[in-house]
């Protein structure tokens, strides 16, 4: 009772003191990036034979990548580490909030404990079942860490909430993303991004705050977070009502409302192009059925993964596998990815490495208008069970920007029948 009562105590603080900051009504900064890897072209020893019988020389160039090209990425000015050190270094942070299923990531990790040694708050929110000794570091250099155990709930929220001292004038800002903060998710995944700094204090962020908050206060879950975060968020609500180029969606609070959105569109829209690491949500198939007949066939990409399990299942698989499949069997994966085809979608494989613990772990679908992206796979837990940011953008630019990578991850990915028939990683 009483942690909840000071969840309810900071979030009507921290909103009493926005409300009188200065702005534009409407002016926003929304800025959509993806981690891009640039690697090195790596070629087999011997050419090797397709699914289709052709010869294959190489993995695709930019699209798999090994731990070798990790250092170059992570030293990129123009890349996802670089901006997100931008955003931890600007003048005037106050707290710094991340929320992830999984942590490990050195470099981020130094700059953490020299933001908590300048007077800077930072607070971690992981899922409790993750390995914890990648956070050590973290804990010695007094930084709040919070393990989120409500069974059968996966942390898989993938945000940070920045607020700012007072006497800077800054409406809070938000990081959202796809990736989890290891080396890869911010170097040579295949990732989404998103760094949204408002000028006038934001709903989209505040609803956040919400959320941090209420997890902080109740990590056990249940109906007393739900009930907590609901409240907040909705005092929120009637004090900021501005237009916002996007909506958050908080699963499994909003599940009913995001598949709604998201089968009306796929449904309606002749434009679907969707990217997943995991795949098995029946409420996709049923939209996909009902198509218009001519409408343009639905576009995916999935991680390689995805083909090769159903080529060679394998028993031996990891938590996040096995709960990104709806909590059965992984081997399920597979099975829809072909009764997807079977409806007539075109599907690719991103071919990555599994040795470098590398991820095609973008999860967007682009409408017409709108665009459904976020931290959640396109499974049953992923849209329904486990804790995920998800949003809906309804912004023209943004919706430029994912066509762009979509156009250039789909012109990288590799068709069944090009798939070569031994999964070999060259060195």
């Amino acid at each position: 009772m009483r942690k909840g009562l000071l969840f309810l105590s900071a979030c009507a603080v921290f909103l009493t003191a926005l409300i009188g900051l200065p702005g534009a009504a409407t002016a926003q900064e929304l800025r959509v990036r993806f981690t891009n890897p640039l690697c090195r072209e790596y070629v087999y020893p011997a050419p090797l034979p397709t699914q289709s019988g052709q010869l294959v020389k190489a993995k695709p160039k930019d699209i798999f990548c090994t731990r070798a090209d990790l250092p170059f990425n992570l030293a990129r000015p123009d890349g996802i580490y670089a901006e997100i050190t931008r955003v931890l270094q600007e003048p005037g942070v106050a707290r710094v909030t991340f929320a992830t299923m999984t942590y490990s990531h050195r470099e981020l990790t130094a700059q953490l404990c020299v933001l908590e040694k300048r007077g800077v708050q930072v607070r971690l929110i992981l899922d409790g079942g993750a390995d914890k000794k990648s956070a050590e570091e973290l804990i010695k250099c007094g930084v709040e860490v919070t393990p989120v155990q409500w069974s059968g709930h996966l942390h898989h929220n993938k945000f940070i909430l920045v607020d700012y001292l007072p006497q800077t004038g800054r409406a809070a800002s938000l990081v959202f993303s796809s990736a989890n903060f290891s080396n890869p998710g911010l170097t040579i995944n295949h990732e989404m991004w998103g760094f949204y700094r408002p000028l006038q204090p934001s709903l989209v962020v505040e609803q956040h705050r919400c959320l941090a908050e209420g997890l902080i206060a109740l990590p056990t879950g249940g109906q007393p977070l739900a009930k907590a975060f609901n409240e907040c968020r909705t005092r929120v609500a009637r004090q900021i009502q501005r237009p916002e180029p996007l909506q958050f969606f908080a699963i499994p609070f909003d599940s009913k409302k995001l598949v709604d959105i998201l089968t009306s569109q796929l449904r309606s829209s002749k434009i679907a192009k969707m990217t997943s690491n995991r795949f098995s949500f029946p409420a996709i198939l049923a939209a996909v059925s009902l198509r218009p007949a001519g409408s343009p066939a639905l576009q995916a990409v999935f991680d390689d993964d995805l083909f090769w399990m159903g080529v060679r299942p394998e028993p031996a698989l990891d938590i996040e596998a096995r709960q990104e499949a709806g909590g059965g069997a992984f081997g399920s994966d597979p099975r829809r990815i072909r009764e997807l085809e079977a409806l007539g979608a075109q599907v690719r494989f991103a071919e990555t490495s599994a040795g470098a613990a590398q991820k095609m772990h973008s999860k967007y679908t682009i409408f017409d208008r709108l665009v459904v992206g976020g931290s959640g796979n396109y499974t049953a837990s992923g849209m329904t069970q486990n804790f995920e940011n998800i949003y809906v953008f309804n912004d023209p630019f943004v919706h430029q920007s994912f066509l762009r990578h979509f156009e250039a991850l789909w012109k990288g990915s590799t068709q069944r029948g090009m798939m070569p028939k031994a999964n070999i990683e060259p060195k």
